[in-house]
C-alpha cells in the first residue's frame, strides 16, 4: 500500500454547502515505497461535470443486438452499449490527478498538462504497470471516501442524509 499525505479543503464560509459542492482536497500518493522520491496528488472526489465526463468515456456507442437494421429505427429491446473501459481508466487518470512530479527518461519531472485533452495524449505514454498502479490507489480512495459517506439509519431504519434512487418496474 502506498503512503498517502492529506491537505485539507480550505474551510468554506457556509457549512451547509459542504454537502452540496465537491471538496478541494487531495491525498498525496507516494508511488515509490519505501523511497518516497516520487508521488501523485489526487483529488478527493470529482465535482458533477467530472463525473459526467468519467461516465462518459464509458461508452462509445450503441448497436442492435442483431435485430433492426440501425439505431434509428431499431427496438430500443434490442440496443446494446458498446463500452471502453481503456477510455474510462484513462479519463479517471486525468480526472483525478491533480499534480505530479514523475520523471520522464532524461530524469526531468513530466510537467502535468492544465488542459484535459493533453493529460489524456499525455497518460496514453505511460507504462500499463505505472497506470495501473495510480489507478488501484484511486479506486482505494474512492473505496474508502464511500465508506465514510455512507449515512447511519434512523430509527426506522431510512438513511439520514443523501438521495436514495430506486430503479426496476413497479409490479401494479
Amino acid at each position: 500500500m502506498a503512503k498517502l499525505e492529506t491537505t485539507e479543503a480550505p474551510a468554506q464560509a457556509e457549512e451547509a454547502l459542504e454537502d452540496f459542492f465537491a471538496e478541494a482536497g487531495t491525498v498525496t500518493v507516494y508511488i515509490d515505497q519505501p523511497k518516497n522520491r516520487y508521488w501523485v496528488r489526487v483529488k478527493r472526489e470529482l465535482d458533477f461535470g467530472e463525473q459526467n465526463e468519467l461516465d462518459n468515456a464509458l461508452v462509445r456507442g450503441w448497436q442492435t443486438n442483431g435485430q433492426g437494421n440501425g439505431a434509428s429505427n431499431a427496438d430500443p429491446a434490442s440496443m446494446m452499449a458498446v463500452v471502453d473501459l481503456g477510455k474510462q481508466r484513462l479519463m479517471k487518470l486525468a480526472l483525478y490527478v491533480d499534480d505530479w512530479n514523475l520523471p520522464g527518461g532524461d530524469g526531468k519531472t513530466v510537467r502535468w498538462p492544465a488542459r484535459l485533452p493533453e493529460r489524456m495524449v499525455l497518460l496514453k505514454r505511460m507504462k500499463p504497470g505505472a497506470a495501473t498502479m495510480i489507478l488501484a490507489e484511486i479506486d482505494r480512495l474512492i473505496g474508502e471516501t464511500n465508506e465514510t459517506e455512507k449515512a447511519e439509519p434512523d430509527a426506522e431504519g431510512n438513511p439520514t442524509s443523501g438521495v436514495v434512487l430506486a430503479f426496476g418496474s413497479a409490479s401494479t
